[in-house]
């Protein structure tokens, strides 16, 4: 996942070096942010993950250093986020590789009340950089998509992310979708009610998802309400906010929810 960072960081740059000032004053993804204002806030998120990092087992920076390092890049130039991003990562970067495996293991953190481990605190800086790359990407090919090297990983960590991901309207009974992602040949159960979300992977060798709301393949003894059939691509979009209309590939949804209804759930991070 190391490598993985240090490619998308290198993406990055090269993007970076290919944009021109118009470039940087386009909006992004989503559009009330411009491509700098994406470049600005991985930036300072880096910022904030290195001082976390050299915080030395303390909680690191309270809201107050934070609130000084928003300010600090929301005070400079388009140029200046856009050239100071690519250096901020490769700080955090270069924190991370001059760690030794047992430094790195001992890596934790507390998200949505789990105790997170190195692999997914890792994974999840993962997420942050390609899903964000994306908002910059799309700006100048609407076809584009998450980069396919970082998939797996953004897939193993979506179990955590979706926990504050979603947000079903409370209106809205429990929902039971099963998630068939065919071009990685993964199918997942997604349960969303009570004002959240829960993700499990499904191994179809133990006999795949129950459907009879016997209760054996859910915690509430209730059927399947939807199946939602598409790419990983697709699926981690609608996860993080980002398969609207103008931006979707195929994807089916059958059963008692529609792709509308799904989308309400997931307002974006």
């Amino acid at each position: 996942m190391l490598a993985l960072l240090h490619d998308l960081h290198d993406r990055l740059r090269i993007t970076v070096e290919s944009l021109s000032p118009d470039d940087l004053r386009a909006s992004a993804y989503p559009s009330e942010w411009t491509v700098a204002d994406v470049l600005s806030h991985l930036g300072s998120g880096s910022e904030i993950a290195l001082l976390r990092a050299r915080a030395e087992g303390s909680d690191g920076p309270g809201q107050e250093e934070m609130a000084e390092v928003w300010a600090v890049w929301n005070a400079r130039t388009p140029e200046q986020q856009a050239v100071e991003s690519v250096t901020a990562i490769g700080a955090y970067l270069h924190s991370l590789d001059e760690l030794d495996d047992a430094q790195l293991e001992a890596i934790r953190a507390e998200l949505g009340g789990l105790d997170v481990d190195a692999s997914r605190v890792i994974g999840l800086r993962v997420a942050e950089l390609a899903m964000h790359m994306w908002d910059i990407e799309v700006a100048g090919d609407e076809k584009a998509t998450v980069s396919d090297e970082a998939v797996p990983v953004l897939l193993d960590v979506l179990p955590v992310t979706i926990r504050w991901a979603a947000r079903p309207p409370h209106e809205q009974d429990p929902m039971r979708v099963v998630v068939h992602l065919e071009d990685v040949a993964a199918d997942y159960l997604l349960e969303l009610g009570g004002g959240g979300g829960h993700l499990v992977p499904v191994d179809p060798d133990d006999g795949g998802i129950d459907d009879g709301g016997t209760g054996d393949g859910g915690t509430d003894g209730r059927g399947i309400d939807a199946t939602l059939t598409g790419s990983a691509d697709a699926f981690l979009r609608l996860v993080y906010g980002r398969l609207d209309p103008a931006h979707t590939p195929h994807v089916t949804v059958e059963g008692g929810a529609d792709l509308d209804l799904l989308r309400s759930c997931f307002p974006g991070l």
